[in-house]
């Protein structure tokens, strides 16, 4: 036999008696589980007991032709009889049904990492200074780790609690599959990142956003490196022995740890989502209140003597009127925001756009486009 397959018997066996479980009874959930009878056998033997196996049993006699149209009562009774005289574990009813569970379980899962992934690349991006989209990116990223982690939650503490109950689901073919994909997922997520993140060096510090960083920064791209590679190599850690058996307070602790860092990234998007929302909207503002010097200039032949003469909000914009066709609208911000790969194009001199600013007041020259 497979040494590999000989340890994890040998493991579920010892694990098993340690709960109480009879040989007979171990034979019989493993043998239920697809383990071959020899197999099994010898991991009792090897484990400590020596169990006979259990003789097959003998077959039906033979019936007289249309003897089951002659007696249906007495086949329907045969059926009733071997259902009742089937195992009843856990481990041995409805397996598409325990694939499945499993299998939800991991999605949701992954879709915990993919939020809280976002969740922290956000903040990374937020601390080199491009703010660009914070709003909607923190809003989907919060509600969809708020929605999975609760899915996940349920779902794995449920086959937790399964699994101390019935100790073959842990080694049965429904719960590696699942779990094998998984892992297989964590890992190419891993390596694409560490493709990405080599492919920048290499190009010192390349600025194509789909296969470097995601801000033009050295440092930056190794902390959106680490904070990929470091969520799926968690995942592989955690799965790369499972399904494991132990104490259900180590489920509970792990699910609440979930919960807890979950809850610090979004806490920490939403306390710094203030202030950049509030500059995005000052951004918007000194553009529409340019729009209307523009529209202003075009009409009476010169940009106005200040914007009391239009009708707009232009609340925190400063305005000075530096010629009959220039000015200049200034405002303070609260953050920085970047452009995160430079202008490649520079908008021509006199274009007014305050999507990119430093922190503090920041002011931009207007030239009337006639």
């Amino acid at each position: 036999m497979n040494t590999q397959f000989s340890d994890r018997l040998l493991r579920y066996v010892t694990a098993a008696r340690g709960q109480q479980l009879t040989d007979q009874a171990i034979h019989d959930e493993l043998v239920a589980a697809g383990w071959d009878t020899g197999h099994v056998q010898a991991a009792l033997a090897d484990a400590g007991a020596v169990m006979p196996v259990p003789p097959p049993s003998p077959p039906p006699p033979a019936e007289p032709p249309h003897a089951a149209d002659r007696h249906p009562a007495s086949s329907a009774s045969a059926d009733r009889l071997a259902a009742r005289s089937a195992p009843a574990t856990g481990a041995t009813t409805q397996p598409a049904t325990r694939g499945l569970r499993y299998l939800l379980m991991l999605l949701a899962m992954g879709a915990c990492a993919i939020a809280l992934g976002a969740l922290l690349h956000n903040l990374i991006d937020l601390g080199f200074g491009f703010t660009g989209g914070t709003d909607g990116l923190v809003t989907y990223a919060a509600s969809t780790l708020l929605v999975a982690l609760t899915i996940f939650a349920v779902l794995f503490l449920q086959i937790k609690r399964a699994e101390a109950a019935s100790p073959a689901m842990t080694i049965d073919k429904w719960s590696r599959l699942p779990i094998q994909v998984t892992l297989v997922v964590a890992f190419l997520w891993g390596l694409f990142r560490l493709v990405g993140y080599v492919y920048s060096l290499v190009n010192g510090g390349a600025e194509d956003p789909l296969l470097g960083s995601n801000i033009d920064s050295s440092l930056g791209n190794l902390a959106h490196t680490v904070v990929t590679v470091g969520i799926a190599g968690s995942i592989l850690a955690y799965w790369w022995q499972a399904p494991r058996r132990g104490p259900l307070v180590r489920s509970y602790v792990f699910v609440a740890a979930l919960a807890v860092l979950g809850v610090l990234a979004a806490g920490a998007q939403f306390v710094l989502a203030g202030p950049v929302r509030a500059d995005r909207e000052l951004s918007e503002r000194i553009g529409a209140v340019n729009s209307s010097v523009q529209e202003y200039a075009l009409t009476h032949g010169s940009v106005p003597a200040s914007l009391t003469e239009i009708p707009i909000d232009h609340s925190s914009v400063s305005y000075q009127r530096t010629g009959p066709d220039t000015y200049r609208l200034c405002g303070v911000f609260e953050t920085a925001n970047v452009d995160p790969f430079g202008s490649a194009n520079p908008e021509p001199s006199g274009y007014v756009d305050a999507t990119y600013h430093p922190r503090g007041q920041a002011c931009f020259v207007g030239v009337v486009v006639r």
